[in-house]
């Protein structure tokens, strides 16, 4: 704002200055974008008083023309309360709606009422055709103003056309009208051919004297020919010096000649523009955007020298008559003068519109104009809308049947007719609705009664005939009264119930259904069969009947079905049925069903649909797939199927692998996944505030402000501590982008940094995929008790079991000085083998030594006895410490993990993963 006011002040100076023209346009661009931007949604008086009274004083001298200039040049208007100023208008806002399409202003004082009435406002007609062509001009005009060049490209003739804001010259396209004549300055293609000569093609043009000249056919006069014409024209030259009987010529316009018109009066955009010579007069009034605001439609006037053509554009957009679409000359002039009356009409009429009338036009010709009256209006009370010439506003009755009534009334500018409808409420008729074939309204005729009326409407077979309904008006014709009728008695003739029927009586009749309740004849189907679902129950229906709707039984079926019957007291009743019974037909067992019956056949649980089978592979005396005879076959049974282990088998090391879904159950695997997911919060929740509590603690340490403390580490690794020791707090935050360079294999050994004394680290969060099984996972097998017969493990479907060969080897990886795979002896233990391959590493953790077994156990070295044929001996690192100075001069602890043995680790998940 303060801008703003330094530019007006700037621009009150008198001196004319390149500078403050400069800045002139500068300011107004300023106004246009905060009003587009929406900045001045605002109030914009307050702008007017922030002005200086040095600038209030400027625009005081300025004359009434200056100051209304002067606020449109910044898109604003300022009324006559000595310059307050207001906001663009919505004219401004939107300049594609232009002013005079709809009447904003009442006709008469006629707009006040019919804003009350809900009465659509009237539009002009015919300033809607030209709305298009407004538009565009508007869009070219906005478009040359932003400094951008309107596009120029190759126009149709009667589309395109060149006014005064894009006077281009560009190449017209169009297919010539058969009632054009040619003219000087036309050219024309001759494309000719015969049996003896090739095509040629050749271009001429008319010249100024109106002839023209085809090389070696000679010259003729072409002037007011047609195409057509001049194409005969031309085949009779040619055919003087050809002497071939089959010549053939064909005539197309390759181009035609420009001409400018000037468009005068009150034209939307009035000035001269050039157009296609093909132009009409028609196509010209889209050209300028047709009649501005005060325009007539009615008397436009075509100028050609001395001659003058009088044009009413209503004849052509009422009757679709082109007689006035006159072709266009060079030179001619199109004047749109003022428009005459323009008078409102509304109500029942067909087109109503604000209509403009010429000078002998009155009441009778706007009807006409706007279609006629409709069969709804009342003709007899037309209301006129009208005004003593400088004296009063008047409203007059007009009846449109009297022909005095409508010589007597003179149509003012401004007026409006109003044509009044008839009452919605019609009379002499009777209604009869409900259960009949043919429901609605009747017409009441003399001495009308209800069984009249019952025979027109035919009653349904299943109507209620107890009793039907007759809804009567009351005299003050807004309460009613309800009459009963026995139908029963009607129809067997009681006259006392065959009442007289009066206007608008309404006669309701009732189905069985609608007046007692019946419940709905289905009954339902459950369970093992082919296609379970609700059936309706037919009469007599019985259990037998629904099997065969339901598709009959699944394999599988158990052999007792049962019956739930409702609408019992206290508790449903259960009818049991023998399925054998039922099919060997016992009458006894096909019970009759009752409505919303609901029968239930069970699935036995101990029938396979499909065999299932099992897979045996490796050292057994018969491997291979098989079938499990039912759901309690054993490992030790499939064992003994298989011919028991082969010399060579190591039944220590047995795997067995099963599908996950034999593993979890139902919502286990969601259950999970939500106890994980309040886990993971909670664990962030203390995360963060274990987080805020350290920082806080570095930030005093280090000399720091607590908001220039680091920002937390990824979430999951080790940069919490649970220590109020500062130094190791300090040493915690190095760890993380130590950690980050170890990557997984760092993060698999994360929790063996638990029991540091230096550092309490926080717990990994698991992803949701981490905790859900494969497709299939491996189950540890005690196969020393099994075959004791100890225990035992079911098999389900899709097992795998495997039975290795003995193993001659114990693998040893991790933190030791060389991994290597050495012979098994039975006399060695774990520190022997490690000692084989040249001891532990300097970052070995001695003390969490583990040992991986090939039945997928992994145990620490104190829980095992002795180490067995293919055992993984994996050595884990540890933590290490070392001594840094900081720039404090302190000394202190830095934790960090070492990741020298990655690729030991690696190899020992891989080789753990596998078993």
């Amino acid at each position: 704002m303060v801008m703003v006011n330094s530019a007006l002040s700037f621009l009150s100076l008198r001196k004319p200055c390149p500078i403050r023209m400069l800045l002139k346009a500068a300011l107004s661009f300023v106004l246009l974008f905060f009003c587009v931007a929406g900045l001045y949604a605002q109030d914009v008086e307050q702008i007017a008083k922030q002005l200086t009274p040095e600038q209030k004083k400027t625009l005081s001298k300025m004359s009434p023309a200056q100051q209304k200039k002067l606020a449109e040049e910044y898109g604003v208007s300022i009324p006559g309360d000595k310059g307050a100023v207001q906001q663009p208008t919505a004219a401004a806002e939107k300049p594609a709606e232009f002013k005079g399409m709809t009447i904003d202003t009442p006709v008469s004082g006629a707009r006040g009422a019919e804003k009350q009435s809900g009465v659509a406002p009237l539009h002009p007609v015919g300033y809607e055709y030209f709305a298009p062509a407004r538009q565009r001009i508007i869009s070219v005009e906005q478009a040359i103003r932003s400094g951008k060049v309107p596009e120029v490209r190759r126009r149709a003739a009667l589309e395109g056309y060149v006014g005064p804001l894009d006077m281009i010259s560009s190449h017209v396209d169009t297919g010539t009208p058969e009632r054009y004549f040619l003219s000087p300055g036309d050219a024309i293609t001759l494309t000719h051919w015969s049996s003896d000569q090739q095509q040629e093609t050749i271009t001429v043009v008319i010249d100024d004297d109106g002839s023209i000249e085809i090389p070696g056919a000679g010259r003729f006069i072409a002037q007011g020919m047609t195409l057509d014409q001049f194409e005969g024209a031309a085949y009779g030259q040619f055919k003087r010096i050809s002497t071939a009987m089959d010549f053939h010529l064909v005539a197309t316009m390759e181009r035609l000649k420009s001409i400018s018109v000037d468009i005068r009066g009150e034209a939307f955009r009035p000035g001269g523009y050039k157009v296609s010579s093909v132009t009409t007069l028609f196509n010209a009034l889209l050209a300028c955007g047709g009649p501005g605001d005060n325009g007539s439609l009615r008397n436009i006037r075509l100028l050609r020298g001395k001659k003058v053509y009088h044009v009413d554009f209503y004849d052509y957009l009422i009757n679709g008559s082109t007689g006035d679409n006159y072709a266009l000359q060079g030179g001619d002039i199109i004047f749109i003068p003022k428009a005459g009356r323009k008078v409102g009409l509304s109500g029942e009429v067909y087109r109503p519109a604000i209509y403009e009338l010429n000078k002998a036009e009155g009441l009778q010709e706007i009807i006409s104009l706007a279609g006629g009256v409709k069969p709804t209006a009342v003709t007899a009370q037309v209301l006129v809308h009208t005004i003593v010439p400088g004296k009063k506003k008047v409203v007059r009755t007009i009846d449109l049947n009297k022909k005095s009534d409508i010589a007597a009334i003179a149509l003012q500018d401004g007026d409006r007719v109003s044509v009044r409808a008839v009452s919605k409420a019609a009379i002499n008729y009777v209604t009869v609705q409900g259960n009949v074939f043919y429901p609605g309204d009747y017409e009441l005729v003399k001495n009308m009664r209800v069984q009249d009326l019952l025979l027109k409407a035919e009653l349904l077979p299943d109507t209620h005939t107890e009793q039907a309904v007759l809804t009567r008006y009351n005299e003050d014709g807004k309460t009613t009264t309800r009459i009963n009728i026995d139908l029963s008695s009607l129809l067997e003739g009681d006259r006392s119930q065959d009442l007289m029927l009066q206007d608008l009586d309404e006669l309701r009749i009732y189905s069985r259904e609608e007046a007692k309740y019946i419940p709905r004849r289905d009954v339902q189907i459950i369970g093992h069969v082919q296609r379970p679902g609700t059936y309706s129950r037919s009469e007599e229906m019985r259990l037998k009947a629904l099997l065969f709707a339901a598709g009959g039984l699944l394999p599988g079926y158990d052999s007792v079905l049962h019956i739930s019957r409702a609408r019992t007291d206290k508790e449903t009743e259960i009818l049991t049925v023998n399925v054998n019974d039922l099919l060997t037909g016992m009458e006894t067992a096909n019970i009759q069903l009752h409505d919303n019956d609901v029968v239930t056949v069970r699935h036995r649980a101990d029938f396979y649909e499909t065999p299932k089978w099992v897979t045996i592979r490796g050292e057994v005396n018969v491997p291979g797939p098989y079938t499990l005879k039912n759901k309690t076959v054993t490992l030790r049974q499939l064992l003994e199927m298989a011919g028991g282990f082969t010399e060579s088998a190591y039944p220590k090391g047995i795997m067995l692998r099963r599908e996950s879904r034999y593993i979890t159950f139902g919502d286990q695997v969601e259950l999970l996944r939500r106890a994980n997911r309040s886990a993971v919060e909670e664990l962030r929740q203390a995360y963060l505030r274990a987080w805020a509590r350290n920082s806080a603690q570095l930030a005093v340490m280090q000399g720091k402000a607590a908001e220039e403390a680091p920002a937390p580490a990824r979430f999951g690794m080790p940069a919490i501590t649970d220590t109020d020791d500062l130094e190791k707090t300090l040493a915690a935050s190095t760890i993380p982008s130590i950690a980050e360079g170890g990557g997984k294999v760092v993060e698999k050994t994360f929790e063996l940094a638990e029991s540091s004394p230096a550092l309490g680290v926080s717990k990994r969060e698991f992803g949701e995929n981490q905790l859900l099984f494969d497709e299939k996972e491996r189950i540890v097998v005690d196969i020393d008790k099994i075959l004791k017969g100890k225990e035992d493990m079911v098999l389900k479907p899709g097992d795998e079991i495997m039975v290795p060969q003995v193993p001659e080897t114990v693998s040893i990886v991790g933190a030791v000085s060389t991994q290597l795979t050495l012979g098994y002896d039975d006399d060695r233990w774990v520190d022997d083998y490690i000692e084989r391959v040249g001891g532990y590493a300097e970052d070995a953790d001695e003390d969490r030594v583990r040992v991986v077994r090939m039945d997928g156990t992994i145990m620490l070295v104190d829980d095992i006895e002795q180490v067995e044929r293919g055992d993984i001996i994996y050595v884990p690192t540890r933590v290490m410490t070392a001594d840094i100075k900081t720039s404090t001069d302190k000394i202190l602890d830095v934790v960090k993990y070492s990741v020298s043995t990655a690729a030991s680790l690696l190899i020992f998940f891989s080789l753990a993963g596998g078993l």
